[in-house]
């Protein structure tokens, strides 16, 4: 589909690097296929779709070779969410804006959102609207009206503000992200963001099911940007280099 299609960008770097670039095509149904077998695999509820392609990429790989790397805990060590850029840009300027006009833009935000997507969303730029506009309008509405840190960066990453709407009696447990308390004192708040994706995020999402749809195909995968003196000089560099 346009706007997800990397192929082309990854056989141009492949023939830069002298490197050997397999692609495999799939089907709808290919996916659906292994859709019975998540529950065996992840072991328990796991909600990352990106399981699916994790597991079809770990079947291939082993067909190839038995160990691969992975570029796991490359973003969360050198900054490269969006979050990171983007929406730290965006708080700061929220930060500055009355908050009568911050709860009208996000009340438009919401109502935008909600309507049909079919024409409403077509004059957006490409990029957004092969990313689940309604859903990053949902989300954007929901922060801007919060200027402490703390508060932005949990509705930035939170999946739902109500988890009783989902499940009965539902109730978000205590954890690092309730806590704010515990966070270290850092000076730039996109770095409390990197460490919280570290310690939460990273091995609670990603290398979860990296590990778990790897092991099944009968695939290691290593992730080398987790090496403990990687990411302890990563940290001695400045956000601005």
């Amino acid at each position: 589909m346009p706007g997800y299609d990397e192929a082309e960008n990854a056989r141009a770097v492949a023939a830069h690097l002298k490197t050997d670039h397999t692609e495999l095509y799939l089907t709808p149904q290919d996916a659906l296929n292994v859709v019975p077998e998540l529950p065996r695999i992840w072991d328990e509820p796991f909600a990352d779709s990106s399981q699916i392609p994790t597991l079809l990429l770990s079947r291939m790989t082993k067909q190839h070779v038995t160990v691969a790397l992975s570029g796991d805990g490359g973003d969360e060590v050198f900054c490269g969410y969006n979050r990171y850029g983007q929406g730290y840009s965006l708080y700061q300027k929220l930060r500055r804006l009355p908050a009568p006009v911050r709860r009208g833009v996000a009340l438009m935000l919401k109502a935008l959102s909600s309507r049909s997507l079919g024409g409403s969303l077509r004059h957006l730029p490409q990029h957004l609207r092969y990313s689940e506009p309604a859903h990053r309008l949902s989300k954007l509405g929901n922060v801007l009206a919060e200027t402490e840190g703390a508060d932005f960066y949990r509705k930035l990453i939170s999946q739902s503000k109500d988890p009783a709407a989902l499940v009965v009696d539902a109730r978000e447990p205590a954890t690092l992200l309730s806590e704010p308390q515990t966070w270290p004192p850092l000076d730039d708040f996109r770095e409390v963001m990197m460490y919280l994706d570290t310690l939460t995020y990273l091995p609670g999402d990603v290398l979860t099911k990296v590990d778990r749809g790897s092991m099944a195909a009968s695939l290691e995968v290593r992730a080398p940007f987790l090496d403990h003196e990687l990411v302890e000089f990563a940290w001695t560099l400045p956000l601005s280099a």
